[in-house]
């Protein structure tokens, strides 16, 4: 069947089918009035996957655009050095990736259940949207204050 979406564990036992909706409409139009409960059941999935899948979405968007701005911040700090720039800004994204590391496991605990949680999605977003916001206040200040760029 190929990509089997996750279904929510409050649904019954039809929201953890893996037969696509059409047929489950067609099993609901044998049965008379399970019809409308399997609809609603079908139609209440798509709304939750939809909006799973948006904020994962928006989680890759914002990781994307933290990650970017992490190495600027690495590259402008390796600027500030006189020799080896280069070594210099890959040291720097180490250790930024490291307090990076510290800094998230301290605030959302995410090793603590190594399973994927949907319910951590906007917290994650949270994290990297202000993730993002220092990492490019801090560029902003090398390049506007220490960095001669002229």
């Amino acid at each position: 069947f190929g990509f089997v979406p996750p279904f929510h564990n409050r649904n019954l036992i039809v929201g953890q089918a893996v037969e696509p909706v059409n047929e489950l409409v067609d099993f609901g139009f044998q049965y008379g009035r399970v019809r409308i409960g399997i609809f609603l059941i079908c139609r209440q999935d798509a709304i939750n996957i939809f909006n799973d899948w948006f904020l994962l979405l928006l989680l890759e968007i914002t990781s994307v655009l933290s990650g970017i701005l992490m190495i600027y911040l690495a590259i402008s700090i390796g600027q500030l050095f006189a020799n080896k720039r280069g070594l210099m800004a890959f040291i720097a994204y180490c250790v930024l990736s490291i307090i990076l590391i510290i800094v998230s496991e301290l605030t959302s605990g995410q090793l603590i259940d190594n399973n994927l949680s949907w319910d951590l999605l906007p917290l994650s977003i949270i994290e990297n949207l202000i993730e993002g916001i220092i990492f490019y206040l801090a560029t902003h200040y090398l390049l506007k204050n220490k960095i001669n760029i002229q």
